[in-house]
């Protein structure tokens, strides 16, 4: 039996392993799949539901804190915000709760319910919040510019430089009268009298004015002392039983001064306006002057000092919510976890004994796939070796062919250098004449054939020397130049008997390589003798050179033949592989050319790269590393 039988047999083998391997699973399968998969799918709906109910959980926890968080900004005098964020944070709280599943459960039922009144009420303290914030932001404006208490200070240092005006005239006017009374009566006894009356008019004015400047400083201590009051519930009693009193007690000091009509009527509206604006519009009508009062001060303060009463308020009403919240939203999420758990629990149940089911068949029909394997694995065995066997009768022939080709190398070279050597002395005549022309042209054509016949022995030997590991090269330092211009005179005659031009545009002319100087020769006229035999009469050759930024050196081969397909291409670089054209009447050769050219750069590390277009001509590129280049 051949070893491609054998090969055939194995590659049945191992189809039918790989059917098998792929029919019994497959069976095992689909007989009871159905159930594995029914119970993936409900855990997989367990599965999904767990995650819904999470990003739930997640939303409405998010949407509790927004709303709590926009709550408590609004709450926060100093913060600056609209109740817009925190609406549309609990109306979407409000959403998520209606959205949530309750499955028919009674008591998620009623946590549901109870969430969905606390959402109402949090809402409701949203609106109080806003409506509180709206009213505190105008009070809290004039309580930190102080807009009001200083209108009131500017009212009573009104009146204060009011009285001092006043007061200074009175004292100005009676120091005058009385000189010139003194003028007026020259006695020793007038005299007495008259410094009697003025020291008993100095003490009394003394004493008025005292008592009178002296109430307008405590009504300026009373009126600092209000604006820094912070207890709601003293506001009442400041103002009865402090202020008022004070103010009275102002008045009846101003009125026991006689200042004059004028000044008494200016002195008394201004103390009505300054009631006005510290007590409150009850005092508007003792006012003569039509001006725009405003607020006053008492007002601002008790709508300030209300307003944070009534913020405490709201801040315990969230709280009493959010603790009921917080509790209803607790329970229900453990409750709705518990209920899950127990529905993964009875699944996970079901599909324990699915699986163990699964594995008893799997085991079983696995122990019948084993036996089938070892079957086939014992026939596949038995090919193998059979195989194996072959391989070593294989290898045992071609290395007596690689011995064989290696000692017949000088049998065989031997003898047609004799032949070529001697149709050379009898082409020359070195012993004489031949007798007739003929014997001339006889000895050519022997030693022609006889050189093209060591050129093919030769490139097999060296073929099967480089297969076989065996090949030898002899590297060294040379000049390029001269090696290209050897390879282009072998092939300079050819090249002009079909009238092929051939230039040469090479740039580094001085080049040195390093490498074995005979190879490279022999892969440069390999090339170039292809491309004189490829192209056709009037063609062109052409040989470039380049350097690469790694270093890499490029000769480069254009010729203007034939040129080559993808399929040409590989046929080309196989051994003894022939290139069909149009022109093949007029080729010769054993396909050995380019396989052994590039084979002889390859172990100058080296690549050859074709560019190939049919009709179009070839171009082929030698690539010497950088480390062959010298210089």
């Amino acid at each position: 039996m051949t070893e491609d039988s054998h090969v055939r047999r194995i590659k049945r083998m191992l189809w039918a392993l790989i059917g098998l391997s792929i029919f019994i699973p497959l069976v095992v399968n689909l007989f009871l799949g159905w159930g594995v998969v029914n119970q993936q799918e409900q855990k997989g709906v367990l599965i999904e539901q767990e995650k819904t109910f999470n990003e739930d959980v997640s939303n409405i926890n998010e949407k509790i804190r927004t709303g709590i968080f926009e709550i408590e900004r609004l709450l926060e005098a100093s913060e600056r915000t609209k109740p817009i964020e925190g609406i549309k944070a609990i109306r979407g709280l409000d959403v998520a709760i209606n959205a949530l599943p309750t499955n028919d459960n009674a008591e998620l039922q009623q946590l549901k319910n109870s969430l969905k009144e606390q959402s109402k009420k949090l809402l409701g303290v949203l609106f109080k919040a806003a409506d509180w914030r709206g009213r505190n932001d105008r009070i809290f404006e004039d309580i930190g510019r102080d807009v009001t208490l200083n209108d009131v200070r500017g009212q009573l240092t009104k009146i204060q430089v009011l009285i001092n005006a006043v007061i200074g005239k009175l004292r100005l006017d009676m120091v005058l009268s009385l000189k010139e009374y003194e003028r007026g009566r020259k006695g020793r006894n007038s005299k007495h009298a008259v410094d009697a009356i003025i020291s008993e008019h100095k003490n009394l004015l003394s004493r008025n004015v005292g008592n009178l400047l002296t109430e307008l400083a405590d009504l300026q201590r009373l009126v600092e002392v209000l604006s820094g009051e912070k207890d709601y519930d003293r506001l009442s009693d400041i103002k009865d039983n402090r202020l008022k009193p004070s103010l009275e007690r102002l008045e009846r000091a101003v009125r026991s001064i006689n200042l004059g009509a004028n000044v008494n009527s200016d002195l008394d509206n201004e103390l009505a306006l300054l009631k006005v604006k510290l007590l409150g519009t009850e005092y508007l009508g003792e006012v003569t002057s039509k001006r725009d009062i405003g607020v006053s001060l008492y007002s601002v303060m008790y709508d300030y000092l209300g307003l944070q009463v009534r913020n405490k308020e709201l801040r315990d009403e969230l709280g009493t919510i959010l603790v009921t919240l917080d509790q209803d939203w607790v329970s229900f999420v453990n409750t709705t976890r518990k209920l899950h758990e127990l529905s993964v629990v009875k699944s996970d149940e079901n599909l324990s004994k699915t699986w163990i089911t699964v594995s008893l068949i799997s085991f079983w029909g696995g122990l019948i796939f084993l036996i089938v394997i070892w079957l086939i694995f014992k026939a596949v065995s038995k090919q193998v070796d059979t195989l194996g066997h072959l391989r070593r009768q294989a290898e045992a022939a071609n290395q007596s062919k690689d011995n064989f080709l290696a000692s017949m190398s000088h049998e065989l070279r031997t003898p047609l250098n004799a032949i070529i050597g001697f149709s050379e002395i009898m082409k020359m005549q070195a012993f004489g004449p031949l007798g007739n022309d003929k014997y001339i042209e006889y000895c050519q054509d022997i030693k022609r054939s006889g050189a093209h016949l060591l050129d093919i022995i030769n490139d097999i030997l060296d073929v099967s020397a480089i297969e076989a590991g065996s090949f030898k090269i002899n590297e060294g330092e040379f000049v390029f130049e001269t090696t290209l211009n050897e390879a282009e005179l072998m092939v300079k005659l050819q090249a002009t008997e079909k009238d092929v031009k051939l230039c040469s545009e090479v740039k580094y002319e001085r080049l040195v390589l390093f490498a074995d100087e005979r190879l490279v020769r022999q892969v440069i006229m390999n090339l170039l003798v292809n491309a004189v035999k490829f192209t056709p009469n009037g063609g062109t050759i052409c040989i470039r050179d380049s350097f690469q930024e790694n270093g890499d050196y490029h000769l480069v081969i254009i010729d203007t033949g034939i040129g080559m397909d993808e399929e040409g291409m590989e046929t080309a670089l196989t051994p003894f592989g022939m290139v069909r054209s149009a022109y093949d009447d007029n080729t010769k050769g054993t396909g050995l050319g380019l396989p052994l050219a590039k084979r002889m750069m390859e172990i100058h590390n080296g690549t050859i790269e074709i560019k190939s277009e049919l009709g179009q001509g070839t171009e082929v590129t030698l690539i010497f590393p950088s480390e062959r280049v010298r210089g």
